[in-house]
C-alpha cells in the first residue's frame, strides 16, 4: 500500500467516526424534523445541520474528499501534517460526544482517544516503513 494511503486511513476513519457520533448525538426532536434543535458547537457544521442532516453529510463528504485529494496528491511534508491534523481534530471531536455523559462518558472518551492513538500509530508506522 502506498505511504500516503497509510497516512490517510486514520484521518478517514476518525473523520467518519466524528461524523457518525455527531449525527447520533442529535436529540429526538431533531430527528422528528425540528432541525433548529441541533446540538453542534462547531460553527462550520452547525448551520448545515440546522438546515438538514443530508446537507451536513454532503458537506462533510466534500471536505473529506478535498483533504484526501490533497493528502494523496501533494508531494510535500505538509501533506502528512494535514493527515495528522484531520485525524487529531476528528478524534477530539468524536471523543467530545462521549465526554458530555458524566464519568462513564469520560471513560469512553479516553478509550476512544486511546483507540484513535493506536490506529494512528499503527498506520503511520506502516507509512514510514513503506517509504
Amino acid at each position: 500500500m502506498r505511504p500516503s494511503l497509510w497516512l490517510l486511513l486514520p484521518a478517514v476513519c476518525l473523520y467518519a467516526g466524528d461524523l457518525s457520533l455527531t449525527l447520533a448525538g442529535q436529540p429526538a426532536s431533531y430527528w422528528a424534523g425540528d432541525y433548529t434543535t441541533v446540538t453542534e458547537y462547531n460553527p462550520v457544521w452547525s448551520p448545515l445541520l440546522s438546515r438538514h442532516p443530508l446537507l451536513f453529510v454532503a458537506g462533510a463528504i466534500t471536505v473529506l474528499a478535498v483533504f484526501a485529494t490533497i493528502i494523496l496528491k501533494w508531494r510535500h511534508p505538509l501533506a502528512a501534517w494535514l493527515a495528522v491534523g484531520v485525524a487529531l481534530g476528528s478524534a477530539i471531536g468524536g471523543s467530545s460526544w462521549f465526554a458530555r455523559h458524566g464519568t462513564a462518558g469520560w471513560l469512553l472518551a479516553v478509550l476512544y482517544l486511546s483507540a484513535a492513538t493506536y490506529l494512528s500509530r499503527l498506520c503511520w508506522r506502516r507509512a514510514i516503513a513503506a517509504t
